[in-house]
Order: structure tokens, then sequence, then C-alpha cells
């Protein structure tokens, strides 16, 4: 099964990442139209932070 979220996300390049607290989450209310929760307590956070980390030394 694909997720909708999924197939309207293919007709829009993504052009930012943002890492947010719940409190941002709630003052920027419904203006944001996808959003996926991280457990920052799993290696796979780490992973991208480091993923977030190796794109600005390549972009310098």
């Amino acid at each position: 099964m694909v997720c909708e979220r999924m197939v309207a996300m293919e007709n829009d390049k993504i052009v930012a990442v943002g890492l947010l607290t719940q409190t941002n989450l709630r003052m920027l209310g419904s203006s944001l139209k996808v959003v996926f929760a991280v457990d920052e307590d799993t290696a796979e956070f780490d992973e991208l932070l480091q993923a977030l980390d190796n794109l600005g030394e390549r972009r310098g």
C-alpha cells in the first residue's frame, strides 16, 4: 500500500528539511503539509544527522 503523503510528495521537489521541537510544530500548526516524527534515541536519528552534516560539508 502506498502512503498518500508519499504519492503527493512525488509531484513536489523537497527543498528543505527542518528539525523542529513540539513547540515549533504547535506554532506552525497546519502550515506544514508533511511532518515525519523521528525518535531521537535511535540509530536512524544519528544517521540522519550525519547525512545532513555530510551535505553541509560537500556544499562548503
